[in-house]
Parts: C-alpha cells; structure tokens; sequence
C-alpha cells in the first residue's frame, strides 16, 4: 500500500507516476522507457497491490503512451516491450509453482477472468466466489440513485458512513456499506448538483487538455492527458482514497506548459511585427 493507507489508493498513484515516467522533458517528446528501471519498479508495485482495475488501467495507460509516441520511440517501445514480455514468461515458465510465480499467474488469470469471464485463477488459489461477489455487489450500486430517503438535491454530507439496502429491478437486494465507485460517492454525498458539477470540471478539463495538445503538437501534453484521463477512469471502480490532491499535479504541469507555449506564441508574433 505504499504510502496511501489502502492498495486500491497505492494503485492510482502508480497510475499517475507512469505518465510522468514517460515524458523526455529535454526533448519534449513521451517515450514509455524513458525511465526504464522506474517503469519496472513501478510496474511491479501495480501487480503488487492486487488490484485489477489498477493494473487493467495501467496496461491500457502504457499502450495508449506507445499508440501515442513518434515513430521512432514507438517502434521502440513495442520492440523493448515483446523482450520484456518474453523474458516474463520464461521467468514464469520457471518459477510458476514457487510462491512469487503463483502470485503473478494469479493476478495475471484474474485479469483475464475478468476480461473473458473465465474462472482460470482459480488454479492458482484465487477465491473465484469471492471475485464473482465483488462483481455482483458492483451490479446493486447504480440503484443507489434510486433510494427514496436519499435527498437528491442535497446529499448526505462529507460526515459520517453510509450503508443501505439496495434492491434492483428483480427485487433482488444486497447490504452496501463501502461504495468502489468516486463517481457514486460524489452522490451520496453532494446529490445531483456536486456530482455533476465535479463531472463537468473533468470533462472540460480534459477537452481543453485535448485541444492544446492537438494545437501545439505537444507530446508531453499527450503524456500529462493520458495520465489524468486514466486516473479518472480508474475512478469508475474505485473511490479517491485521498489520492486527488496528487492528480492536479499532471493539470497543473499541462498548464505550465500550455503557458510557456502561448507566451512563445507572443513573442513570435512580436518578433515578426518588429521586423515589419
């Protein structure tokens, strides 16, 4: 868990550290091995915290990072990336019956089991029913909207629990007392009005971030998007856990460098008005 207090929390961070692992400052361009040893270090943490969406998010961050780079460092990142893959496999080949190996092809089959609804982990010691629960009680946490002594104009506040019994549609229920999804917790405790409102912030946030990385080419402000966009996807499974205050650092860099690009752009201008 790091420093976070909670795996889940230790793997959004992970999240925000691989996009700025990836960015080449000097040459202004996004390179997934950039940092190698830390990118592997980091990697490794992902897989350590049990997470599955963490480490599903991850995977799809990194393949976005090399979909994303120059031709030169993306053709790059697949060749290191196939060598990577196949010395992983061969250490698993040798070590999958030791307690570490068991480890990686548990975390590695339950993301396929999640993926393809498969049940393969558990040859590895997964307790599938209690991934087939985790899965179900997901299902109950739309119908959160729906309860009547919910004000959804006003919440429940930033105070105190929640638990409630939830029925759906087929009047089947289950007991929710922790809610693994940011998005449905802004409800609960801002209503209609917060949740919406912090969902407007991140989606414009992430339109203009989108709109000035198109205008000046800038692969570090792609690198800065895809971080913070998966972050906030991550979100869908998982509650901040006090992590926010560390995803504002990838919006402020973005910032700091859509600046430094307008100012440029002013100084060109006058530069050429001058010489007019």
């Amino acid at each position: 868990m790091g420093p976070c207090g909670h795996p889940l929390g230790y793997g959004l961070l992970m999240i925000i550290f691989i996009s700025i692992a990836c960015i080449d400052f000097e040459k202004k361009e996004m390179y997934l091995y950039k940092r190698p040893v830390l990118l592997l270090m980091i990697i490794a943490n992902v897989f350590l915290t049990g997470s599955r969406s963490s480490q599903g998010i991850a995977a799809l961050e990194m393949i976005l990072i090399i979909l994303f780079s120059n031709k030169t460092n993306r053709k790059k990142s697949v060749f290191y990336s196939i060598a990577i893959i196949v010395a992983f496999a061969l250490f698993l080949a040798v070590t999958f019956k030791t307690r570490i190996g068991n480890y990686l092809m548990m975390q590695i089959t339950m993301l396929i089991d999640q993926a393809f609804d498969t049940e393969l982990s558990v040859n590895f010691g997964a307790d599938i029913t209690t991934l087939k629960n985790s899965e179900g009680y997901r299902e109950f946490l739309p119908y959160i909207f729906k309860l009547d002594w919910l004000n959804p104009l006003l919440g429940r506040g930033i105070k105190g629990g929640f638990g409630a019994q939830v029925f759906n549609s087929a009047g089947e229920y289950a007991f929710i007392d922790s809610v693994d999804n940011y998005y449905i917790c802004q409800f609960i405790k801002y209503a209609y009005p917060g949740m919406i409102s912090y969902i407007l912030f991140i989606l414009v946030s992430i339109v203009t971030m989108i709109k000035n990385a198109i205008k000046y080419k800038s692969k570090i402000m792609i690198a800065l998007l895809i971080g913070f966009a998966c972050y906030f996807f991550n979100l869908w499974w998982l509650d901040a856990l006090q992590t926010l205050k560390f995803v504002y650092i990838l919006l402020a860099l973005f910032f700091a460098i859509l600046i430094w690009h307008e100012d440029a752009e002013v100084a060109t201008k006058t530069m050429k008005g001058r010489c007019l």
